[in-house]
């Protein structure tokens, strides 16, 4: 793995205090999850206004994942799962058709 330059090193902290910094603002709007919407947000603007790349190794990209799945089960109450279990079969269907819709958009 080669070493990071100094420039790719320092916008590793530029991303995580603009995330950190949306997280206080989306907590203050009162967002659900707002650590998890200000890495979406935060990602989503760098990936539409950098005119550079940022690769993220494998270890630190599974490591995010499980950071995020982790975050999204803190927020999950039993009364949200009751809910979702007592609607099962139309969350199914919509889950079903969205994934149909989605690989024949990209057929």
């Amino acid at each position: 793995m080669a070493i990071p330059g100094r420039a790719t090193a320092l916008r590793w902290p530029a991303i995580a205090a603009g995330v950190v910094a949306l997280a206080i603002v989306f907590a203050r709007l009162g967002v659900p999850t707002p650590p998890l919407f200000a890495g979406f947000a935060a990602g989503l603007a760098f990936a539409l206004l950098a005119g550079w790349r940022l690769d993220l190794p494998r270890p630190a990209a599974v490591l995010s994942q499980a950071v995020i799945g982790v975050t999204v089960g803190g927020y999950l109450q039993s009364s949200t799962l009751r809910e979702v279990a007592s609607n099962a079969v139309a969350v199914v269907v919509v889950c079903v058709v969205l994934v149909g819709l989605l690989i024949a958009i990209n057929w």
